[in-house]
């Protein structure tokens, strides 16, 4: 998806969701994410990374990575 038309700046979103077997397999997900994202943030200079997390589905997830370029950072 890509955000801010016209002729400003220009952002590109990724929406990642995910369903585990438990909450606790989601929150061992969302700790490696969070190790390993200073590392992918250094790739991609202005990125953001957002997690929404409903305490009344703790076994779902969302993450929204938001950066001003369309592609991956290489693991």
């Amino acid at each position: 998806m890509r955000t801010g038309g016209g002729k400003g700046l220009r952002m590109y979103k990724k929406i990642f969701s995910n369903t585990f077997a438990s909450r606790e397999d989601c929150e061992m997900f969302l700790m490696v994410l969070k190790q390993q994202w200073p590392q992918m943030k250094g790739q991609l200079p202005g990125a953001r990374l957002e997690i929404v997390h409903d305490t009344e589905t703790p076994h779902m997830m969302q993450a929204v990575w938001t950066s001003r370029t369309a592609r991956k950072p290489s693991r």
